[in-house]
Formats: structure tokens, sequence, C-alpha cells
């Protein structure tokens, strides 16, 4: 808006604004991107543009305030996008009297926006222009409105992450103007011409005939759903598509040979179906085919692997994955002109064998969930000029991580989790300069805290969790980076000494909140981590870009909770349950305003618990249990929420939810009168016994010395 400004008196030559010709009216308003921030009021001259037909508010921060209502005041609409700007509360149900849109966009970053189920059916019958209509991650929670099937206009429906749930009518197949639908989780697909996405839904029963009538479908995506019952003969009648995608649901019986006919197909996911019987030779047929996936069905072939090694082998077969969730033995090598090859969850035995080496353009190597064995081959040195992901968690590798990372290489990915390595972590990942990940949890690793990994200029998750990490985390090193790094799990080991100070001081990139239009880490589809969260371990699939966490719990960690943590402002996650942590809880962890869970539990903490704490508004989870706090528990927003169990063990704690009252000296003050009563608490908790020591040890000789001298000059008076 720097175009904005009294020397230029025509607004129509202001960047983002459109005047109509003739009348001179403002009808468009684009401020999209424009780092907004703060609530819009309802009397902002904004609503006065009375002609206005395009109105994009996109990707500013309207702090989490609702949208006003006033909105409605636009006659004339016809495009409104008020996407991923960080409103909150119900959409206004006066949306709907918008009656010339053509195109709505409300969708919400990380669920803030909410749409009665009774509104969202009113403006589907009122808005009968629309032909965009994007509402995902929007809570609606309802069965799909029968209402939806009418909205003829519609090209574009999105409705990913919305809650809805039941049968999936089948007449929503038959909107003639249709060409992108998503009711599910949107799953960073390629762009095609037409899609159909419900992956990540609800829907259930059988997947109707109906869907042969998209004859220009070119992408099907039924991820994670709850069909069943067998895929339809009239699949074969989408000669079109490039991509299917079903795994996860509960299909059963064969697999159709109709499938042999779509001469187009790239892609085929039917990994973790209920399939049974024979694999179709004819999927050898598919010559556009670059990847297949098979995995975790009950194919009853006498020799599967014999057929399925010979399409492994295919010329143009770029990637393999879970290629049939049986016992391949030994591990069927692609061959040499391979770029990425998946081969998790096959039960694989035995050691990798060398020869994997001689595909020498390899960019991705997953080899997760096996049963594989012995040593890296020291030969995959050979593939650092491609290699991007090396995935090898969950199988039962040991010995030492062999020193395979010489310079140059370009490894993005580095997961070890779960096997049985022991000795260091090897010096050479120095070298990897474009790791974005490593994971070497749940081993058996013995070594001090890595300080070194701080120069990877791109390092953005470090999981060290269960192994066998020991001393303290050392911060008297000159070169303590780590730039980017947003995830920090060492929990699980036996670290000693204070919380790591200076790195809290270090982290930038956890204290900048990332912008919503990089939602998703670029790692993140080949990576998942686990996570603990709200008292329970996650497996997440995707990591977004604001996901931060540091989990440092159960270590030998003792001291103060030093201030500075209060400066990591995006954090999500903060654990540092189950040490030896002392003094008081600081007033400074409210200033971390993103938090959702906070776990302070199973230390020695002392003092009262802050009133500051009341601006963690979005915490759902808060464990302050088993330590030695006293006094009352803050009163107010989250901690309305919180249960008996935030506290237990907490002998002098009293009030809600406690059945134990407080005294009237102890009942709660206003939260401005308590923070000035916590600065003078950290103020006077410096007066410890070793300062009244030090004090009597200097003060009573000094005073001894002068009284001795008033008495000796016989000016008592002065004394």
């Amino acid at each position: 808006m720097l175009s904005w400004n009294e020397s230029c008196t025509d607004c129509c030559s202001w960047e983002g604004v459109t005047c109509d010709g003739l009348t001179g009216h403002v009808i468009g308003l684009d401020l999209s991107c424009s780092q907004l921030y703060g609530s819009i009021h309802p009397n902002s001259s904004l609503f006065q543009l009375s002609h206005l037909h395009h109105l994009n508010l996109a990707f500013n921060h309207f702090n989490y305030s609702h949208i006003p209502s006033a909105f409605a005041h636009f006659p004339n609409l016809t495009h409104l996008n008020l996407s991923d700007s960080s409103f909150s509360g119900s959409i206004p149900s006066e949306i709907r009297h918008l009656s010339k849109l053509v195109s709505l966009d409300l969708s919400s970053y990380f669920d803030q926006l909410r749409l009665e189920p009774h509104n969202f059916r009113m403006m589907l019958k009122n808005l009968t222009q629309l032909q965009e209509l994007v509402l995902h991650d929007v809570n609606i929670s309802s069965v799909v409105p029968m209402s939806l099937t009418n909205m003829s206009s519609l090209t574009h429906l999105d409705l990913t992450f919305t809650g809805l749930h039941g049968k999936s009518p089948d007449s929503i197949f038959h909107l003639p103007n249709l060409q992108i639908l998503s009711l599910g989780d949107n799953h960073d697909l390629t762009v095609f011409d037409i899609l159909l996405d419900l992956g990540y839904s609800s829907f259930s029963g059988e997947l109707p005939d109906s869907i042969g009538y998209l004859r220009s479908l070119t992408s099907l995506n039924l991820d994670l759903c709850k069909f069943s019952g067998s895929i339809p003969e009239s699949l074969g009648n989408l000669t079109q598509i490039t991509y299917i995608s079903f795994p996860g649901n509960s299909f059963n019986g064969q697999i159709p040979f109709t499938l042999s006919n779509l001469d187009q197909l790239i892609s085929l996911d039917l990994s973790g179906c209920k399939f049974s019987g024979s694999i179709p030779e004819s999927l050898g047929n598919l010559t556009q085919i670059t990847s297949i996936y098979l995995g975790g069905n009950s194919f009853n072939d006498k020799n599967p692997a014999d057929m399925l090694t010979k399409v492994v082998s295919r010329d143009k077969l770029e990637i393999c994955r879970d290629i049939a969730g049986m016992n391949f033995k030994p591990l069927p090598v692609p061959p040499t002109f391979v770029s990425s090859f998946f081969f998790s969850q096959n039960k694989l035995t035995g050691e990798i064998p060398s020869s994997i080496c001689n595909v020498s353009s390899l960019s991705i190597l997953d080899l997760s969930h096996n049963h594989l064995s012995g040593a890296i081959p020291q030969c995959l040195r050979n593939l650092s000029n491609f290699l991007l992901v090396l995935d090898l968690q969950f199988n039962a590798f040991q010995g030492n991580i062999p020193m395979i990372f010489g310079k140059g290489n370009q490894l993005e990915i580095l997961n070890l989790n779960g096997n049985q390595f022991e000795g260091p972590v090897p010096r050479s990942l120095t070298n990897c300069r474009q790791l974005q990940v490593l994971d070497l949890g749940n081993n058996k690793i013995n070594d001090t805290f890595p300080y070194w990994l701080g120069i990877l200029p791109e390092l953005r998750v470090l999981v060290l969790r269960s192994n066998k990490f020991h001393g303290p985390i050392d911060t008297s090193k000159p070169k303590l980076y780590f730039p980017k790094l947003r995830i920090v799990d060492l929990s699980h080991n036996k670290f000693t000494g204070h919380l790591p100070e200076r790195y809290f001081k270090i982290f930038k990139a956890m204290r900048i909140k990332t912008m919503p239009n990089e939602k998703y880490l670029s790692v993140g589809a080949y990576y998942s981590v686990t996570v603990t969260m709200k008292g329970f371990d996650y497996y997440l699939t995707k990591i977004l870009t604001i996901f931060t966490v540091i989990d440092l719990s159960p270590n030998k960690f003792s001291g103060d909770i030093p201030n500075v943590i209060g400066k990591l402002n995006s954090l999500i996650v903060l654990n540092l349950s189950h040490n030896s942590l002392t003094g008081l809880i600081p007033s400074s962890l409210g200033d971390l305003t993103e938090l959702e869970s906070l776990d302070l539990s199973s230390n020695q903490l002392n003092g009262k618990i802050p009133n500051h704490l009341l601006s963690l508004t979005f915490l759902e989870v808060f464990n302050l249990s088993c330590n030695h706090l006293d006094g009352p528990i803050p009163r107010g927003k989250q901690f309305e929420t919180f249960g008996n169990d935030s506290y237990v063990g907490n002998l002098g704690l009293c009030g809600f939810p406690l059945s134990k009252e407080c005294e009237d000296n102890q009942s709660p003050v206003q939260p401005g009168v308590l923070l000035q009563q916590e600065d003078y608490s950290n103020f006077v908790s410096g007066f410890t016994w070793e300062a009244v020591v030090m004090g009597y040890a200097c003060g009573m000789p000094l005073g001894l010395v002068i009284g001795f001298l008033m008495f000796l000059t016989g000016k008592p008076n002065c004394l």
C-alpha cells in the first residue's frame, strides 16, 4: 500500500484498486498478501465502497477476529476472497445475502472458522450463481446437504477438512459444469484438468456406478475413506484418467480387469485395501505406468514375486512402492534408470544388496518398515550426486552409522529411526549442506550432543529421542547456528546440566510465524515424524511449516527455566517434563501465544502459577502435575477447561478445579495486580540464604570498624 498517499489524489491509480472506466466507482480491491494486521471495525470506510464487484483480503492477519457481518453490504459483489487471513469464530449468516456471488473463498487456516450447518444450507440455497466455492478447513461438521447437488453452475467445489460425513449422494457426480471436486484433504496433488478428490473423508458405502459418467476425469483420489464393496466395472470407462489412488479403504474381491483398458494411467495406488485373488497380469500392459502401489492386500498368487518383479523391471517404471506386502526374498533391485524406489512394509529380510548402488540415478530410496538387518552398504556414497531421501526407519540395522556422506552430496532427508545403531553420530553429516530432516530416534547411539550439526543451513527437523545421549548440552562452542530448526526432540536420553539457554536465544526460525501460503515443509511428502503432543504420541505424515516443537522430556536437566524461552513465540509444543528443574515458572511463557501443549510436570518447580499464562488462548493441554507449586490457580479463558490432572501432586495449590478452596488472602487477584506480584516475587527470589550470608560476611566487619572509629574520635552522634 506504499502507493496509497495524498500526493496522488487519483485513488484509481493506487496498487490493488480497480475503478469503473465510465463512472469512476471503485469496483475492485485486491489487498491480498499486504501484511494487514488487526481487526476490521464494522464502521470501517471499507464498507462504504458500495459498488465493489471484487474484494480480495487473502493472506493477511486479522488477529483471529470475527468476520464482520457488514460484508453483506456489498450488493454488487461477485468475488469475495477472505482465505487464510486468521479470522476466527462463526461465519456470519449475512454472507448468504450476497446473491450475485460467483466466487467465494473463506478457506480457514488452521481450523479457526466455523460455518453453522443451518447457515451452510441457506448459503447453498441463496447463492445460486456460484461457480467457485472454497471452504477448506472451515468447520461445518454436517452431513452433505442435498441442496449441494442443485448448484448446477459450480465448476470448482472444495470442502476439504470441513467435517462432512455420511454417505455421499450419487447425484453430486452429475453436476454438469463441475471440473474440480475436493471433499477431503487436497493432498498436494498435481493439478490435473479434471480431478475428483474425496480423500481423508468419512464417506462410506459402495463406489457408485455413476462415477463412470465422468469420462473426462483425469485424477481420482479416495485416500483413507470408508468405501467398501467391489470397484465398479464402469471405472474402465475413464479412458482419460492418469491417477487412481484408493489406499486404506475396504474394497474386496479382485482387482477389476477393466483397469487394463486405462491406457493413460500413470500412477495406481490400491494399497491397504482388502483385495484378494490374483494380481492381474494385465497390469503389465499399462504402457504409461510409472508408479504402482499394491501393498497390504491379500493376494493368493502362488508366486506373485515373479510377476511383480517383472513389473518393477519395466523400462518406464520410475517409482515402485509397497509392491505386494508379501515376502520378497531377496529385495528386487530395480533397473539402473529408476529414480525413486519405494519398497516399504514388505516383510523384507536380509541385507541390502550392494547391487542397489548400480542404480546411479536413484534419488529416493525408501525401504522402511521391513526386517532388513546388517550394515548399510558403504557404496551408497557413490549415489551422493542424486540421492535426496534415504529412509530406512524401522528395520534391524546395527553397528555404527557408516561414513557415507561425502562432500557435495544432495541428501535432504535421512531417517534411521527405529533400528539398532550404536556408537557416535558421524561427523561426515556436516557435508550434508542440503539436509532438512535428520531422524536418529529410537536407536542405541551413545554420544554427547552433536552441536556441530548447527552449521547445517537447511536443517529443520532434528530427532535424537530414545538413545543414549548424555552429558550437558555444550553451550561453550562459539558456532551455534541452527538457523532454520523448527522441531527439536531430545527426549528420553540422559542429558544433564542446565537447559541450553544460549540455544534458545539463537533458534531464529522459532521466532518467526511462517506465512500461510507456505503450508507444509517442502520435504513433507517423503517424511513423517512422531512427536509427544498433548499427552500422546502423534504420528504426523505431513509437517506444517508453522509446526514448532521443543521436547526435552525425560532427561536429567536441572536449574531454572530460562526467561528467554518466552521469545520463541511460534512454539506449538513445549515439553520439559520429567526432569529436575527448580525455581519459578517464568511469566514470560505467557508470551508463547501460539502454544497448544505445555508440559512442565514431574519437576521440582515452586511458587505460584503466573497469571500471564492466561494469554495462552490456544492451549489445549496444560500439565503442571508433580511439582511444589502453591497459591491460587488463575481463573478465566483456557484455564476454565483444565481438569484436576493438570495440577495433581502440588499440595499447596488451591481453587478451581481442585476441591481445595483458597483462603481469603489466597483468592485470585486481578491480572495486573498479580503481574506486579510476580515481578516482585522474581525480584525477592534472588535473596536466598547465600545472599544473606554474603551480606553478613561483608557488612558486619565494616560496621564494627566504623563504630570503633566513631567512639575513638569522640563523635558518637555521627554513629
